[in-house]
């Protein structure tokens, strides 16, 4: 691998009109008002009383699990605001008549209503106090974050955003050669896409595999894989930019926030779940297990040593080894199979997510605060995060699938590097079509000639192409093949089979059947 400071970057490339740190948000159901333009801040006065600097943020009040969270600026909340100033003011203007009828009996419906004040402001100093705790510990300016998506073009765009997100979930890993461990150094070798839709109910995910092949020597350090985005792109400070960029070009999907985990959490937070008890996954086939050389290891009996399949409590080291998997019986597919491997943990997880306590979320807190980085606005995360864990997405609604690749890996040479390095080629026309089933609206199909989808080689060595197999998060931590959303072309299509299937099997019936 290349060192980064070796790279020849082609400073003749396009720049992005682009808006530093720009974000989107949640618009509330019927609310259909345009996105305020920005306005100048003004400058702070010499001197700010006492009360007003110390006065905490405020959460979002209502029902959290019907509308996502607002920035505190936005113009329908200043809206509200003002209406409320201007209440207060009518009521305060109204003298001694008002203040007199203020002092009335302590009627029942007076006492509730004082009870349910009080319940009210005792529930929002507790989630006020949290909400200061974990927003303090989750800066996004924090060294270690993937700094700010500045590229406008690239975020959901205003008729979607108001009841819809997208965001990327990037695992990071250390590069297996180099010589320090450090921001320089790191890959996105786990790359999920996300797209939750509050008014569909809907969260559908799209595996990207690591190797999946975008060229641009000049930004992957010479080896044209996704993953070496993030560190050798051209822009050092958003690294995450480096990546959204390409993959927007490639599939043009937008990207309002990301996530990025660093991998050595994983034993780390997996020890942490159930008190350190493990992590309930089920494994669907018998994995053997091979040491960092490739050589297959053994127990003291001379039996292999594997994860068996089945139901299994895992310590995160297990974990880590069911998660990595790509080599052994069954494993044929290599990268193919460890991503459909994975969907078990992510259906496992969601399962335990919904049913974990307070307490337990409290003792991830700290781990997150290490490892886990986001620009996504925290109020936006707590309400996304009981949104979701309400019950506010059916288990049937939650989807996930894999970018359709050619199955074999192809050499790369166009990078330079003396050794050349073995990459995936994307499929292009069942990624256009997988993209416009389930990842765009019905009525915006995006023509395959439309996505950036680079290839390398003879096309007769890629050999067939891997379908994206998407599939379904059981509520019980299993994963169904052969996922569709309700309503969908691929649903209407498994219903019209299933009836075919049930008549013909019907028809035979009654043609073996005895006469009477």
């Amino acid at each position: 691998m290349r060192e980064p400071g070796s790279r020849s970057i082609d400073i003749s490339r396009a720049k992005r009109v682009h808006t530093a740190g720009a974000t989107r948000a949640f618009t509330p159901v019927g609310s259909r008002q345009a996105a305020a333009p920005a306005r100048p801040v003004p400058a702070e006065p010499a001197e700010r009383p006492a009360a007003a600097s110390a006065r905490p943020p405020q959460l979002p009040t209502g029902d959290p699990t019907q509308t996502v969270a607002l920035p505190a600026d936005h113009p329908s909340l200043r809206g509200k605001a003002r209406a409320r100033e201007e209440e207060e003011t009518q009521v305060s203007g109204g003298g001694a008549a008002a203040g007199r009828r203020g002092k009335g009996k302590w009627t029942p419906r007076r006492i509730i209503t004082a009870a349910a004040v009080t319940l009210l402001a005792l529930v929002l100093l507790l989630t006020g106090g949290a909400y200061l705790y974990i927003s303090h510990i989750f800066d996004p300016s924090a060294e270690g974050g993937g700094g700010q998506l500045t590229h406008t073009e690239t975020l959901t765009p205003p008729e979607l955003a108001e009841s819809q997100i997208n965001f990327l979930v990037l695992g990071l890993d250390y590069m297996d050669d180099a010589a320090q461990r450090s921001e320089d150094t790191m890959m996105t070798d786990m790359i999920l896409y996300c797209q939750f839709d509050r008014d569909a109910q809907t969260l559908k995910m799209l595996q990207v595999p690591r190797d999946a092949f975008v060229e641009r020597p000049e930004d992957t350090a010479g080896t044209g894989k996704i993953n070496a985005l993030y560190s050798f792109g051209p822009d050092s400070e958003n690294k995450v930019q480096n990546l959204v960029d390409v993959f927007y070009d490639t599939f043009q999907l937008p990207v309002d926030y990301y996530i990025t985990i660093q991998m050595d959490a994983l034993v780390e937070f997996v020890n942490t779940f159930g008190g350190g008890g493990g992590f309930e996954v089920y494994i669907p086939q018998d994995i053997y297990i091979y040491d960092a050389n490739g050589a297959q290891v053994y127990n003291e009996d001379g039996t292999p040593a594997m994860l068996e399949h089945g139901w299994r409590t895992l310590r995160g080291e297990e974990l880590e080894i069911f998660l990595r998997a790509r080599k052994g019986p069954g494993l044929e597919r290599s990268d193919f199979d460890r991503l459909n491997n994975q969907r078990y943990f992510y259906s496992a997880l969601f399962r335990y997510m919904r049913t974990m306590s307070v307490s337990e979320m409290m003792r991830l807190v700290p781990v997150c605060a290490e490892y886990v980085n986001t620009n996504m606005p925290i109020t936006t995360c707590i309400a996304l995060g009981l949104q979701f864990l309400g019950g506010g997405v059916p288990d049937e609604n939650i989807i996930i699938g894999r970018v359709p690749m050619y199955g074999n890996g192809v050499y790369y040479t166009g990078g330079g590097l003396a050794e050349a390095p073995q990459v995936s080629i994307i499929a292009a026309q069942q990624t256009a079509d997988l993209l416009n089933e389930y990842f765009r609206p019905a009525d915006a199909p995006v023509d395959v000639s439309e996505l950036d989808i680079r290839t390398t080689g003879d096309m007769a060595s890629w050999g067939g192409v891997v379908e994206a197999e998407m599939s379904h998060m059981g509520a019980d931590g299993q994963v169904e093949d052969g996922a569709a959303l309700p309503g969908s072309e691929a649903a209407q299509d498994a219903v019209s089979s299933e009836a075919a299937l049930s008549a013909a099997a019907d028809g035979a019936a009654a043609v073996s059947a005895p006469a009477a």
